[in-house]
């Protein structure tokens, strides 16, 4: 198997292994077996666990940029509400994705300084997500298509805080990933609706 392969069987090893067990159950050992591949595999790309939980984390961050870079340019396209729900729940779908890799990160203080360093390098993380939807609404706003009262920049908090939430609701009922798609939809459609002339 080619080594790019190798990289991509250990990320969908520690993925499978996060998702129905935990990061607790990502050993190199663990992922060699479920990679059937040889522990040196893993080193070969990553530098130790952490390594590799963050390679499982950036692998689906293209997929979530995919939605938020076009948003501020999709001002006056659709409504206003179409466009933050579809946001929100690419957001809320990424949150409930991730959780279980990032709360065992953000219990480890040395863990968490990595992931803030690896979020600074790659001008990623949350406040990202809701710069995007503040400069979407403010668009609109220009527009006259949000009310020029409205507060851009917390709307587009409160829509992150509530995808956090759904997202950890949904881990915590085992809800699955459409039900968070939907709540989040509608979460951000009652959000806007006050928003909106």
């Amino acid at each position: 198997m080619p080594r790019a392969n190798n990289r991509d069987a250990i990320l969908d090893a520690a993925e499978t292994l996060i998702e129905s067990q935990g990061v607790a159950s990502v050993t190199t050992k663990a992922v060699a077996q479920q990679a059937n591949l040889s522990e040196a595999a893993i080193y070969y790309h990553f530098d130790d666990k952490f390594d590799l939980v963050l390679a499982v984390i950036a692998r689906h961050l293209p997929a979530l940029q995919d939605v938020m870079r076009p948003l501020p340019r999709q001002a006056g396209t659709q409504t206003v509400s179409a466009n933050l729900a579809r946001a929100a729940s690419a957001l809320a779908a990424f949150w409930h994705r991730l959780l279980p890799a990032l709360g065992p990160a953000l219990a480890d203080q040395a863990a968490t300084s990595r992931l803030r360093a690896f979020l600074s390098q790659q001008h990623l993380g949350p406040k990202r997500g809701v710069e995007a939807m503040t400069r979407y609404l403010e668009a609109e706003q220009a527009l006259g298509r949000v009310v020029a009262t409205a507060d851009p920049s917390a709307v587009a908090t409160a829509i992150m805080g509530a995808c956090q939430a759904i997202a950890l609701e949904a881990r915590l009922e085992d809800r699955s990933r459409r039900w968070v798609e939907r709540q989040a939809a509608a979460i951000t459609r009652a959000l806007v609706a006050g928003q909106l002339p």
